[in-house]
């Protein structure tokens, strides 16, 4: 009999120690990258409106915007990309021996704003966000690659930016007295997020001469407690998240489970049962994530996506999900990144080295419907084999055994049987009417355990089916998910702070 071995690992655990200093919220911060169609921007404001109505739970999202949505299409030459040298006069073109690409007017890696139509409706939308307290902060103009940029170009490109935000018509020439601004005042514009996520030794400095509160640009530990950087600038990074299931790790942006999940190539033949299977993969990377932080260190959970569909929304509606679980949850905060920086510039040095060290009273429920336990945040370690060999070969099944045997086949846990991809049943058995009438030799059955009202997936195995004796099946050898053997925080995602 062949037995897989599983440890079921969630959150880290919480250690008290007697400090004077209080215990802080958990800030979870949720932003896009885009902000170019008015329909995301309202799927995105009806859900927080949603949510706010029918849970009274307050979600806050900040949108890093590009400035070239700002500009209508038209009118694109009024924008010059620091991106490429500057054209000479000798070869407008960049013909013979002049730069391949130079920097003629209106070039972009993103669109342009489209109609005044199109940029009408772009920035009632954007207003209507900006008055239910969402954030918009600045991801730059053209989106290029700035990490060989100078602190000048850096400048120019801010300077555009801050332009077309608060001048938009005068910039494009728009010649209509009523034409419509966002209504956005100076102060409230903080944030920037670099395309590429990079940056460049003079990128801080021009960041610090044009105010901006934060940088969200880079990448460190899920822990990590955000600090200033050597120009005052606070950098709040997205975190790299250990997968659980795998010892995969991924940046806590959708476009990297876009990339690990298989890119155009999977999204092209995408199904359902594919596509719910991604969904709860981001949940449970997601989920794993808050309640490491939630019941440890409280580090701010910073989780990054874009004003794009990809997987045809799996990740949309994977983030909604999330947000619905953890919105709502004692001590946690929804908000945006200014608000956060608002909290972090009442914390003192001494004070946040302690939040980083996890030097505060642990987290201690005020009713019995706020356990970790039941919220479904307890950390759990499981160890049990599992097999679910042929128990005969009409009749396969889940058995576990081990000394954490019980919580594997807890009544909170879902066994989902499949065969090729689509759903046979439920429970520790499979169906095996529904199975024989699905079979096909070579077919891969596979069998998933998914955990509390989040279901978080905590287990999957698939092998291959073949006919058996007396009308029966066999299994193969092989398991072909190596998710078989979990872990939810492999060391390999815990590397040095830059």
């Amino acid at each position: 009999m062949r037995k897989l071995f599983a440890v079921l690992l969630f959150g880290s655990t919480a250690f008290a120690q007697t400090t004077p200093v209080a215990r802080p919220p958990q800030f979870v911060v949720m932003a896009f990258d885009g902000g170019l169609e008015p329909g995301l921007w309202n799927e995105v404001l009806g859900f927080a409106r949603a949510a706010r109505r029918d849970s009274q739970i307050e979600v806050k999202f900040t949108v890093f915007i590009s400035g070239t949505f700002l500009v209508p299409t038209a009118s694109r030459a009024v924008y010059h990309s620091p991106a490429f040298p500057p054209c000479k006069a000798s070869c407008p073109n960049g013909e013979g021996d002049c730069p391949r690409r130079c920097r003629k007017p209106g070039q972009a890696s993103v669109s342009f704003g489209g109609t005044l139509e199109d940029l009408k409706a772009r920035i009632r939308v954007i207003n209507e966000a900006l008055g239910e307290g969402h954030e918009l902060a600045s991801h730059a103009n053209g989106h290029f690659d700035g990490s060989s940029w100078s602190e000048a170009e850096w400048s120019s490109e801010f300077d555009f930016f801050h332009r077309v935000i608060f001048d938009t018509a005068q910039v494009s020439g728009i010649r209509e007295a009523d034409f419509p601004r966002i209504a956005l005042d100076p102060k409230r514009l903080q944030g920037f997020r670099a395309p590429f996520l990079a940056t460049s030794a003079g990128m801080s400095a021009a960041l610090k001469k044009a105010n901006y509160r934060y940088d969200a640009s880079g990448d460190n530990d899920i822990d990590y407690w955000p600090r200033k950087n050597k120009v005052g600038v606070w950098n709040f990074p997205l975190a790299n998240l250990p997968v659980p299931g795998t010892t995969k790790s991924v940046l806590s942006m959708d476009y990297n489970f876009f990339v690990m999940d298989g890119g155009d190539k999977t999204a092209a033949t995408l199904d359902q049962a594919k596509a719910k299977a991604l969904e709860d993969r981001m949940v449970v990377t997601y989920l794993s994530y808050f309640r490491h932080n939630y019941l440890g260190n409280r580090a701010p959970v910073q989780l990054g996506h874009h004003f794009t569909q990809y997987m045809k929304g799996v990740y949309w509606r994977a983030l909604q999900r999330v947000a619905r679980e953890v919105c709502g949850q004692p001590e946690v905060r929804c908000v945006t990144m200014s608000e956060l920086a608002n909290f972090l510039d009442g914390v003192d040095d001494a004070t946040r080295s302690a939040y980083q060290g996890q030097r505060f009273p642990a987290y201690a429920p005020s009713t019995a419907d706020e356990t970790p336990q039941a919220l479904g945040l307890a950390p759990i370690r499981a160890e049990a084999e599992i097999s679910w060999e042929p128990l005969s070969e009409r009749v396969l099944g889940i058995r576990a055994s081990g000394p954490d045997a019980d919580k594997l086949l807890a009544s909170d846990i879902t066994w989902e049987w499949s065969l090729a991809g689509r759903p046979i049943s439920t429970g520790l058995k499979p169906d095996f009417r529904k199975l024989m009438a699905a079979f096909a030799e070579g077919a891969v059955l596979e069998v998933r355990a998914l955990k509390g009202r989040a279901q978080t997936e905590i287990f999957r195995s698939a092998r291959k089916l073949s006919l058996g004796t007396n009308g029966g099946v066999r299994l193969g050898e092989e398991d072909l998910d190596r998710a078989g053997r979990l872990t939810a925080d492999p060391p390999e995602a815990h590397r040095e702070s830059n």
